[in-house]
């Protein structure tokens, strides 16, 4: 299967044909691989807090209630009040990965 970045057709094999399908939904692509059907990014990495605990609230409250929010961090505060304040507000973390000093958040919201 291949992505074509910026389109809405993705080549799928039927019967011994390949066809491109038309989907409703855009992939989104982050560079290295799919990020998700409904995934929204927020890159929020050299902001000290509150910021990226303010751009988090802002972006989520624009979502619709199952997308997902994938929040890219390096401040020491905000590794844990982002989650904690997703938890505390109802919202699903589904993912937390931390490498080296920066962190991925993936909040589903409620």
């Amino acid at each position: 299967m291949n992505y074509i970045p910026g389109g809405r057709f993705i080549p799928c094999l039927k019967g011994k044909r390949i066809i491109n399908a038309i989907f409703a939904f855009t992939l989104n692509y982050n560079g290295s691989g799919f990020i998700g059907l409904s995934m929204h990014r927020l890159d929020a990495r050299g902001r000290v807090c509150p910021l990226p605990l303010f751009y988090t609230r802002k972006k989520i409250d624009r979502l619709k209630t199952g997308e997902e929010l994938e929040v890219l961090l390096n401040d020491a505060t905000a590794k844990t009040t982002i989650p904690e304040w997703s938890r505390q507000h109802g919202h699903e973390v589904i993912k937390v990965e931390e490498s080296g000093s920066e962190l991925r958040v993936i909040i589903r919201k409620r």
